[in-house]
């Protein structure tokens, strides 16, 4: 079923905060504060390509990674390895990498369409729960 409750990764929204329930468990789901400057979300191929510099600390990137649900299903059925790098960059109190549950969210849901293909429907999923991360 979909949910409103489900928060975005940042700790310092105002309207999520109160979703964050204190549990070691949840981690991977949200950055630390101060809020980045900027955050990075990228699709399946850019994923799948660019991991070194999105998972890396000392990287050129200036801001966080948010990994959609939808990516992170694609490249853990696909490379395993890249999966493994993404998901030791979320571990620790100091992550920069964190996981947004895109399709478990009423507002970022994205049901395939009559004949789309899987990459069409998951790029069309990024956008949506894109536009919705940067407008809340």
């Amino acid at each position: 079923y979909l949910r409103l409750d489900i928060p975005c990764p940042l700790s310092a929204c105002p309207t999520c905060a109160p979703l964050f329930a204190p549990s070691p468990s949840r981690a991977h789901f949200r950055l630390p504060s101060p809020p980045p400057a900027q955050c990075f979300i990228p699709d399946v191929p850019t994923a799948t390509a660019q991991v070194d510099l999105l998972t890396s600390r000392e990287g050129p990137l200036d801001g966080a990674v948010v990994v959609l649900q939808t990516v992170l299903a694609r490249v853990e059925g696909a490379k395993k390895k890249v999966f493994e790098k993404f998901r030791k960059a979320m571990v620790g109190e100091h992550a920069w990498v964190a996981m947004f549950n895109n399709e478990n969210h009423r507002d970022t849901f994205v049901a395939a369409r009559s004949g789309e293909g899987i990459a069409a429907r998951d790029l069309r999923a990024v956008v949506v729960a894109a536009g919705w991360l940067a407008a809340h």
